[in-house]
């Protein structure tokens, strides 16, 4: 995808697709942004309950996300400020990560990966070394997967927990297949709409590799498993682990022998739980 690069102020620079180019709301949240917390490229923290169309979702000196509500609709602002020497030199032969997310948002949409909407990015150098950015995103309606994992049994069914867990198994087969490895599957990092879709939200430690040796996939699975088993309770997690295993081997692109991967899985998920018991 081609983008757009537009000199907002000093230092500041707006980046959208290209086909949005004639977009004024792009321009308009941008500015409004500008005029209200992101005065010479630092988040006014301390001033942001001072704006009725923007809420902390989490707060953190060296970024965090807010949530935006702009003519009628909810937009996800994620704020990227660093200090640490390793990070700052690893963006100097990379994207800033307000860029490299949105396009990593794109790229997981052209491969069928359900993920968020990005609208755009925004950047400001602070120095000569350092830049920080803003990825801004479209709300997803739905529950994060976190929350209704831990909601009681009357908000939402076992049946539809294994729906969930069918989707996910669907979803990792399709990050796998295109050699996508998700570093940090938890819960919260995915939403569920209200057809069990499964959405990934927080794509942050989301890599793309040419190539992924079958050993590193295994691993991955192990991780999402993992994390999933703490989450649903004692009491479906047999019929879970079924669900989410049979789905996932139905849609890998794998000649390979299912019950040994299964069993494969399995026991790299008990050496993971072990560990952290």
């Amino acid at each position: 995808m081609k983008f757009e690069k537009e000199n907002l102020k000093k230092r500041i620079n707006l980046y959208y697709p290209e086909e949005c180019n004639k977009n004024n709301l792009l321009r308009n949240i941008a500015n409004y942004l500008l005029q209200t917390i992101w005065e010479k490229g630092k988040l006014k923290w301390d001033c942001l309950g001072h704006f009725s169309k923007i809420e902390p979702v989490k707060p953190r000196k060296k970024g965090g996300v807010l949530k935006l509500h702009y003519e009628k609709k909810v937009y996800y602002v994620k704020y990227y400020s660093h200090t640490q020497v390793s990070k700052i030199f690893k963006n100097l032969f990379r994207s800033v990560e307000g860029i490299r997310h949105f396009k990593t948002a794109e790229r997981l949409k052209k491969r069928g990966i359900n993920t968020v909407n990005p609208l755009l990015a925004m950047t400001f150098q602070r120095s000569f070394f350092v830049k920080d950015s803003l990825f801004v995103t479209e709300e997803i309606e739905g529950f994060s997967l976190s929350n209704y994992c831990n909601n009681t049994p009357s908000i939402n069914s076992n049946g539809e927990k294994l729906k969930i867990a069918g989707n996910l198994g669907v979803i990792w087969a399709k990050l796998l297949n295109n050699n996508i490895l998700h570093l940090d599957p938890k819960p919260a990092n995915f939403f569920v709409q209200k057809d069990f879709k499964i959405n990934l939200v927080d794509i942050d430690n989301v890599y793309f590799y040419p190539y992924l040796p079958f050993f590193m996939k295994k691993r991955s699975i192990a991780r999402l498993h993992e994390y999933f088993l703490r989450a649903f309770n004692f009491k479906i997690r047999d019929k879970y682990k079924r669900v989410f295993l049979d789905d996932f081997t139905k849609n890998i692109n794998k000649n390979l022998d299912k019950e040994k991967l299964k069993n494969k899985i399995e026991k790299i998920t008990r050496e993971k739980l072990k560990n952290k018991s």
